[in-house]
């Protein structure tokens, strides 16, 4: 929680995709938005009912979701 991502995260230079699962008790739904915001080339996704560790519950959505970005 000490290093804020917030300063970092308009320097990335590369698109970035931000994923929250949609009942994530650690990452609110405003916090994602504002990190997506962020990237000068940022989207978000949100898994529908995953938690926290999207890639460990949901990791068949998180592959379509990663296949979708880096294929546009």
């Amino acid at each position: 929680m000490n290093d804020a991502i917030e300063k970092k995260l308009p320097r990335m230079r590369q698109p970035t995709l931000v994923v929250r699962g949609g009942r994530d008790p650690t990452v609110s739904q405003p916090w994602a938005e504002e990190a997506a915001a962020l990237l000068p080339a940022g989207a978000l996704a949100v898994v529908p009912g995953a938690g926290h560790a999207v890639n460990y519950n949901s990791p068949a959505q998180l592959a379509d979701l990663v296949t979708a970005f880096v294929g546009r």
